[in-house]
């Protein structure tokens, strides 16, 4: 099940992402279109595997249905700078503009607690996902049990943010305990939580 995410799984990776994040409260916020949702969503992936680079470790089934993504942020941010701002500047483009400048304060502050969680956190988890086929069958917990694990054993601290509320029930369902709630401009919240060893 551990994977790692090379050009030709890429595609199928950031195909994915978008249809498990189509229905995100904040993709639903940022771009109302269904397009303009696709395209943020690809967009972020690509930002995630951009900033991961080098301190990732990636659990997935074969078709990459489900999925997620760690970070170990002890190691060191490598990525390519000019990629990123590329990116920042085609999500931007993507027609997704006029929303991002209404949220942007509170997108800032959501930036702030999220900096100040990766600062409590040796492991951050990025993204998890789980087909919707697949829910109720144990697959979450079978993508996060290898690395919470290693938590354990290396009392390590993890993170993790999420905009949607009920991602929240099943991160303290594997000891994650909410830390903060940041809102973003009275139309939805972004939810910190850190899990420590056991």
């Amino acid at each position: 099940m551990a994977a790692d995410i090379g050009r030709q799984s890429r595609d199928a990776f950031l195909k994915q992402l978008g249809n498990a994040f189509h229905d995100d409260p904040f993709f639903q916020a940022v771009a109302s279109q269904p397009l303009q949702r696709a395209q943020s969503t690809a967009l972020i992936g690509k930002l995630i595997l951009n900033d991961s680079q080098h301190r990732r470790t990636v659990y997935a089934n074969s078709d990459f249905s489900s999925a997620i993504l760690w970070q170990d942020l002890r190691q060191p941010q490598r990525h390519n700078a000019l990629y990123s701002l590329w990116l920042n500047l085609s999500w931007i483009w993507s027609g997704c503009l006029p929303r991002l400048k209404q949220m942007q304060s509170g997108i800032k502050q959501v930036d702030a607690a999220v900096t100040q969680l990766h600062q409590q956190s040796q492991l951050y988890l990025s993204l998890l996902y789980v087909s919707p086929l697949h829910r109720g069958q144990g697959v979450a917990r079978q993508l996060m049990s290898p690395l919470l694990l290693q938590c354990d054993e290396q009392q390590l601290i993890c993170g993790v943010d999420t905009y949607n509320p009920t991602n929240v029930p099943i991160y303290q369902h594997f000891g994650f305990s909410l830390v903060g709630t940041t809102a973003v401009n009275g139309e939805l919240n972004n939810y910190q939580l850190l899990r420590h060893p056991r």
